[in-house]
């Protein structure tokens, strides 16, 4: 297995066997399908390592040879083209052997190291670099810490070589915007990277040059790793030892000249026009050359067998071992004219002219503190220098002048010295504001907290400053102590002051809630401003009512224990199954949905809506482009979940959850008939490794090692769902699988149980007279409302409402496979399930609700009844509230909200009236708020929770103790509890991640004043302590939103925690 260190480079050990061929897979990032052939392994040939040196400091370049036979083979380095050694060594077959050539102090660069054998044919080679990080060392200081806009900065430049001792340097200079060069995401090589990467490897393209000379722990092993991969060589060698002779570059015959004799000159030819070619009077004798070097194929790399090589001196270096096998010809003689040289003749002869150079303009502000003006100066780049030349101290100044900006400026400077050494080095440089503002927020609040806002001034100039403060508070909040508007801070003084706020809103409109605080210095502005959500005080509740509109319809209902100003209720009518899927996702995300199958669920709706318009309509481009963009995000995370020994789990931990591997299958099938980009490879390994935990029997083995072993399904349950998505995803070869589901279709008494064996046999054998049976028994289960009702369980341990949906969608799905013969139990079942639709568009948990959105758009599909146009009326206690008119075609779903304000507590009556000749399905939610805690009898989990203190100084912290108990003495299986909390506090992400590592919680999920911790199951009659700590940032008091407890498959029954309060003093 390959891990990538940096950009998907890394190391691996692979010893080849022969006639073996082998390839790389890509396992993640997700999605890329294709395979990558390794080259064929070589019988014979010799190999090199080099020895694991990545920081460079030892005093010589070290390699490891290997080589197949018994030959001498010879050693060569050099460094940019100059030759350091060489060293012949005489090599045993299959034994490695160390080569070593010593490096000069203070050389840095990328050696390459070649192996020759005997013959001088190129056999290995590899780029080793050598002494990272003894370059030039260049040393930017700013004069002071900060400086205010226009102030002239003094940049003091040191520069030393790589022992530290100082060195005179010419360098280049510039000051830039930060703010710009972090948006500009530059990955040009800087100085180093080009001199000392770049440059070994022309023509390449190197990503994030740069950062192999960063002080990133990964870099130098990453150097190393990129010399080994993009600087490999295949020795493609050009004749360079014997080249033939170069191709003639004119027509001319060749130049003949007498040894130190001057031919005549004709000057006439040379003025003005080009100088004809001259014959020598002594032609150069031409000997033939030698013959160019054989060129041999090179043997591919293999490991080194250790780590470590035993070092041994190399053999003393032979005369001729790499003697070059032509000799260097002397040429003929030739007098050089003193017209050549500098200063001669023809130099005296050349036209001279001067050449316009930009210099960088650079602003004279004078003193910034007289300064009071308009800001106008907001250039990016406040200053450029080509060349600046540091003393034999190794020292130097810039001086320049700042612009406006209030932000921080990067200097750079890069250079070498004389001997060619290069570096660079950078600093910032803050431009802050003569007088600072720093005021602390809260996220959220709730109506009835007070908040102590504080407002922190600094002077950062050493001259007594002048400030105004002015503030704008939403309709949220009534103050109760306002700030100064003047105020006066002497040279670097910081002084507090807080405004006093009470919250009074109800949190209806999001404007309300703003807080905003200016600040005018010196004619530089700054503030800070936020908008904050209010919560109103209490518990929430809701109503939910649904139905199928064909001419009217009414709903009775009863609110009771409201607190005044809090009833909200939304009214929505689905016009098309596009609009019910899109509201179902909604719903799915408006709820907690961290793990595996409550991901996958609120992704689900969005494979529905790109495949039911693929299907059977025109599609819309916003809807589609909506969807496609929500597949593509929730396939990414999706994959996160997968298991290390293959599967997925609840959280993507190990080992492997059966049941959830096979929901997921069944959905990445479903996805990869919309989203092409679904990794096939890991369908097939996912069905693959569900096939592994077949138990030879029909069912299916359960890890006992499972991490939810309180709250698995039954082995009934667990055995049946897992072979229904084995045989929707496609599988055939399921023989035993299937005869185990026909045994329990024959035995069962659980409608969930034999839903799903129904739907398996549909899928496996449609005709067979066992599938036949299996579904008629299945409708003699059916209750008189269309209900599935009676089931133990389902895969996620649902229970209660969702469990009926669950089940009675099963039922649906199966009835619609089994043809016309079943019609009127599909109707009563789809009637049924669209009357649990809640209000928000979903149909209770994640799990039911996914199952019954893709019940209800097959049956949808096919009933295929025709759409028309329409008005729908609302009337709510007698009164008309809204109207909305509807296109034949619309797919979107249609909305008439703000009907809380035709409501009042008690006795309540909603009308709806359709004027069309279609159906139209509805739901409403009635939201407020109530004093008294909807806690259910019918929950079997219990939250709690309380503050260590009730008092707490701004900047400490106060521990929140959270009780969850199972009140049970049976296991129970995914819990949540959502835990409220205080606005002026914050939560340690630390604590949470420690809490899931430590497996307290399986999981965590964050809001801006929620912690929503997940629990895999509970044990029976578990009670668990769980310490959340909180820090005071906002001084005030506040109210926490109240804390809830429940199954996560059965959300309807919670358990209700009374919300805790506190005061953060100052």
């Amino acid at each position: 297995k390959i891990v990538s260190l940096h950009n998907g480079m890394g190391r691996f050990e692979l010893t080849p066997k022969a006639g073996r061929s082998y390839r790389l897979e890509v396992q993640k990032p997700a999605g890329i399908a294709t395979t990558f052939q390794l080259p064929e392994a070589k019988p014979e040939g010799c190999t090199l390592q080099a020895v694991d040196d990545y920081v460079g400091r030892s005093d010589d370049v070290r390699v490891g040879v290997w080589c197949s036979e018994a030959q001498t083979v010879i050693g060569s380095a050099s460094l940019r083209e100059k030759r350091l050694g060489d060293v012949a060594v005489k090599v045993a077959p299959g034994a490695p052997i160390a080569l070593a050539v010593p490096v000069p102090a203070g050389s840095q660069g990328a050696v390459r190291f070649t192996v020759f054998d005997d013959q001088l044919g190129p056999v290995a080679e590899r780029l080793i670099y050598k002494n990272r990080g003894a370059d030039l060392k260049v040393e930017l200081k700013a004069k002071k810490a900060s400086y205010s806009p226009r102030d002239k900065v003094q940049l003091n430049v040191v520069t030393r070589d790589a022992a530290g001792k100082p060195v005179s340097a010419d360098l280049s200079v510039a000051v830039v915007d930060d703010t710009v060069l972090s948006f500009a995401d530059d990955k040009s090589a800087n100085l180093l990277a080009r001199v000392y990467l770049e440059s070994e490897m022309p023509g390449q393209e190197i990503e994030e040059p740069n950062f192999y000379f960063g002080k990133d722990k990964k870099a130098p092993y990453a150097l190393d790793m990129v010399l080994g991969t993009q600087g490999w060589r295949r020795f493609e060698w050009q004749q360079v030892l014997a080249p033939p002779p170069p191709p003639p570059t004119t027509t001319a015959r060749p130049m003949e000249a007498p040894d130190a004799e001057e031919a005549p000159d004709d000057m006439a030819a040379r003025r003005p026009g080009a100088r004809r070619p001259r014959r020598a009077r002594r032609p150069m004798p031409a000997k033939p050359m030698a013959k160019p070097m054989k060129q041999q194929e090179m043997a591919e790399p293999k490991p080194l067998a250790g780590k470590r090589l035993r070092r041994r001196k190399a053999e003393k270096k032979k005369d001729k071992a790499m003697g070059n096998r032509r000799r260097e010809r002397p040429a003929a003689g030739m007098a050089i004219r003193d017209d050549d040289w500098a200063g001669g003749e023809d130099a005296r002869q050349q036209a001279w002219a001067w050449a316009a150079v930009r210099e960088f303009p650079v602003p004279n502000y004078g003193k910034a503190e007289s300064y009071d003006g308009p800001r106008t100066d907001f250039r990016e780049t406040i200053m450029w220098a080509p060349s600046v030349k540091t003393d034999d101290d190794g020292k130097a100044k810039v001086n320049f002048f700042l612009n406006d900006s209030v932000t921080s400026f990067r200097a750079t400077a890069q250079g070498v010295t004389a001997g060619g050494s290069a570096g660079l080095g950078e600093t910032t440089i803050q431009s802050k504001l003569p007088v600072s503002l720093a005021v602390k927020m809260p996220n959220e609040v709730s109506a009835g907290d007070v908040i102590r806002l504080p407002i922190t001034l600094r002077n950062e100039t050493r001259t007594r400053q002048k400030a105004t403060l002015t503030s704008d508070f939403g309709k949220a909040f009534k103050v109760l102590k306002p700030l100064p508007r003047q105020i006066t801070l002497d040279g670097k003084q910081r002084r507090s002051y807080f405004a006093e706020l009470k919250v009074v809103g109800d949190g209806k409109t999001k404007a309300d809630g703003l807080l905003a605080v200016r600040m005018d210095a010196r004619s530089l502005k700054d503030e800070v401003e936020k908008t904050v959500k209010v919560v109103p005080l209490g518990f929430p509740q809701e109503v939910s009512l649904s139905g199928t509109l064909a001419d009217k319809s009414k709903h009775d209902f009863k609110l009771g224990g409201i607190i005044p100003g809090t009833i909200d209720a939304k009214l929505t009518l689905y016009p098309s199954p596009v609009a019910s899927m899109m509201k179902g996702m909604e719903a799915i995300i408006r709820e907690p949905h961290g793990c595996f199958e409550q991901t996958s669920s609120a992704n689900y709706p969005n494979i529905m809506v790109l495949s039911y318009l693929d299907s059977y309509e025109a599609a819309d481009p916003a809807v589609v482009a909506k969807a496609s963009g929500m597949l593509d995000r929730g396939y990414k995370r999706l994959v996160g979940y997968e298991s290390k020994t293959k599967g997925y789990e609840w959280f993507g931990q190990d080992p492997g959850h059966e049941a959830l591997t096979a929901y997921g299958l069944l959905e990445f099938a479903d996805m990869k008939a919309v989203y092409p980009t679904v990794d096939d490879s890991m369908i097939r390994r996912t069905s693959a490794w569900l096939k592994t935990r077949r138990d030879g029997k029909g069912g299916y083995k359960r890890n006992k090692k499972a991490l939810d072993s309180f709250g698995r399904a039954s082995a009934e349950v667990t055995n049946g769902y897992i072979t229904y998505a084995l045989s929707e995803a496609g599988e055939k070869d399921l023989g035993k699988e299937l005869a185990y589901q026909k045994r329990m279709a024959k035995s069962t008494s659980d409608p969930y149980v034999m839903a799903l064996a129904a739907n398996t046999l549909l899928n496996l054998e449609p005709s067979a007279a066992s599938t036949r049976s299996a579904v008629a028994k299945l409708a003699r289960m059916q209750k008189d409302s269309g209900v599935f009702a009676g089931a133990n369980h389902s895969i996620t341990r649902s229970g209660g409402q969702a469990l009926d949906i669950e089940t009675t969608s099963l039922a649906l799905l199966a009835f619609l496979d089994a043809g016309d013969d079943y019609l009127a139990q599909a109707t009563k079942a789809a009637q049924w399930i669209n009357l649990q639709r809640n209000g928000f568009g979903g149909y209770g948990s994640t799990q039911s609700t996914i199952l019954a959105l893709k019940a209800m758009t097959t049956y949808t599909q096919k009933s295929r009844k025709t759409r028309a146009s329409g008005l729908v009326k609302v009337r709510v206690n007698g009164k008309l509230a809204g109207t909305v008119r509807f296109e034949k075609g619309h797919q979107g779903a249609l909305e008439i909200g703000e009907l809380g304000r035709f409501l009042k507590p008690g006795n309540n009556a909603i009308e709806l009236e359709l004027d069309s000749t279609t159906k139209l399905p509805y739901s409403m939610v009635v939201e407020y708020r109530s004093k008294i805690p909807p806690s259910s009898s019918k929950s079997v989990v219990k939250v709690r929770t309380r503050l260590s203190k009730s008092r707490v100084p701004m900047g400490e912290g106060v521990r929140m103790n959270v009780k969850v108990h199972n009140l049970t003495g049976k296991g129970q299986p995914m819990t949540v509890a959502r835990i409220g909390i205080l606005g002026g506090t914050r939560f340690q992400t630390w604590q949470l991640k420690e809490l899931r590592d430590k497996n307290i919680i399986g999981f965590y999920e964050t809001k801006a004043r929620e912690v929503v911790l997940y629990f895999r199951d509970l044990k029976p009659g578990a009670k668990l302590d769980i310490p959340v700590d909180l820090i005071a940032e906002v001084p005030g008091t506040f109210v926490a939103p109240a804390s809830r407890a429940y199954l996560y498959y059965t959300d309807e029954y919670k358990s209700w925690a009374e919300p805790v309060q506190l005061a953060v003093t100052r």
